[in-house]
């Protein structure tokens, strides 16, 4: 099977771990993912943004903006929060900030596409993190194929059930 072909949760291989599942903040549910055209990553990794950009667009996306700081990111902030992009990645530390402010700042203000986060913290599904911040998804690095595909099923799934 492709790497990217769209299989079931039933399939996933048992040799990678389970996508993490947010707990979200109270009163919000996790947003669809209604169109494929075009993606936001924010990754500082050279690697690691290579990976995303791969896989995102290995899934469908047919374009896929890449920026490699904070700085850059938040110029970025307007169109992320009205929806010029259908998924936004974000990666959770950087050299000169972290993503979840973006995250907060974007969900706030409305932002109608799923938006996430891209970490190298394992820890994360069990603080507290997610009772604050409204985050459809998480990304563990190194991001695996099987894993990325499902979690991006799933929220087609949801715009599907709409």
């Amino acid at each position: 099977m492709d790497l990217y072909t769209p299989f079931l949760s039933e399939d996933l291989d048992k040799t990678h771990r389970p996508p993490l599942t947010p707990r979200l903040p109270m009163g919000y549910a996790r947003t669809p993912l209604r169109h494929t055209d075009h993606a936001y990553v924010l990754e500082d990794d050279e690697a690691s943004g290579q990976v995303a950009t791969e896989f995102l667009k290995g899934y469908g996306f047919k374009t896929v903006a890449w920026r490699r700081s904070m700085v850059e990111a938040m110029k970025d902030a307007d169109d992320l929060a009205t929806g010029q992009y259908d998924l936004i990645l974000l990666d959770m530390m950087l050299p000169d900030g972290t993503g979840v402010p973006l995250l907060d700042k974007i969900k706030r203000r409305g932002c109608p596409v799923p938006a996430g986060l891209y970490t190298g913290r394992s820890n994360l599904e069990d603080s507290e993190f997610y009772d604050t911040h409204a985050c459809d998804f998480v990304f563990e690095k190194p991001l695996m194929a099987a894993t990325f595909v499902h979690t991006l099923n799933d929220l087609k799934k949801l715009a599907d059930e709409d």
